[in-house]
Formats: structure tokens, C-alpha cells, sequence
């Protein structure tokens, strides 16, 4: 929504933007609905690779194309082991037990798409890839 009254913004003072939507987490959508997956961490890739571009003198075409040629290459998955406090919110997201661990937690805090018990650092490294 932001995103869209900034744009919204920016047209009414004769900036042309084009949007790039990030989606790479794999956790929150599965293969054949990935355009509705969350951008997580990789998003900092395709936003270093878009300012390089730019930054090259490129056109914006150059640079959704060259960021969207990325973003189809990217893949992330979360794990976390405890729950984000949003400072506004100032309390927790969700609550989670010592022995648990959230599968794809979103960047703003949102729960993982899956619960479970407690890995080793070996074990959700390989469940992860």
C-alpha cells in the first residue's frame, strides 16, 4: 500500500517509478504460486544488483529486467528461534517455545509457515536445502 501511494506520489510530480515485487521466500509459497511468495532476505540481493545497474547510467527497463532476471534466481527460507518484537507494536509477534523453532518467518515479523521442534545447526541446514 505504501509502496503504491509513493508511486502514486511520484506520478502526480512527473517522476516516472516501475515496481519490482521481491519473492523469493520459498517457505511462504509453493513453486507453481510463487508469484504470491514473500520477499525476505533475498531482497538485498536484487536491490544491490538494481543500484549497480542503475548506477551504470542504465534505463529503468534495464534495470527491472536485470533485477527481475535475479529475482527469478533467488531463493530464501527463514528459520527463527524466537519471535520479533515490531518497535511500534513494542511486545512480541507471536510466542514460541524453547524447544521450537518457526520454518519461514516473514521480514516483518509474521509467524513461520511451520513449527517444530528444536534442530541442530546440521539438521536445518539440511532440511533447508
Amino acid at each position: 500500500m505504501n509502496f503504491d501511494m509513493a508511486t502514486e506520489m511520484a506520478d502526480m510530480d512527473g517522476i516516472t517509478v516501475k515496481t519490482v515485487l521481491v519473492r523469493d521466500d520459498v517457505a511462504s509459497a509453493p513453486p507453481a504460486e510463487a508469484a504470491r511468495r514473500r520477499g525476505v532476505a533475498g531482497m538485498v540481493f536484487a536491490f544491490k544488483i538494481a543500484g549497480a545497474k542503475a548506477d551504470l547510467g542504465c534505463t529503468q527497463d534495464e534495470v527491472v529486467v536485470v533485477t527481475e532476471k535475479a529475482l527469478a534466481n533467488i531463493r530464501t527460507m527463514g528459520v527463527a528461534l524466537s519471535p520479533c518484537t515490531v518497535p511500534q507494536a513494542g511486545r512480541p509477534t507471536f510466542t514460541i517455545g524453547e524447544d521450537e523453532m518457526e520454518i519461514g518467518m516473514g521480514i516483518h515479523g509474521e509467524p513461520g509457515k511451520k513449527r517444530e521442534k528444536l534442530k541442530t545447526s546440521d539438521e536445518i541446514a539440511t532440511r533447508m536445502t
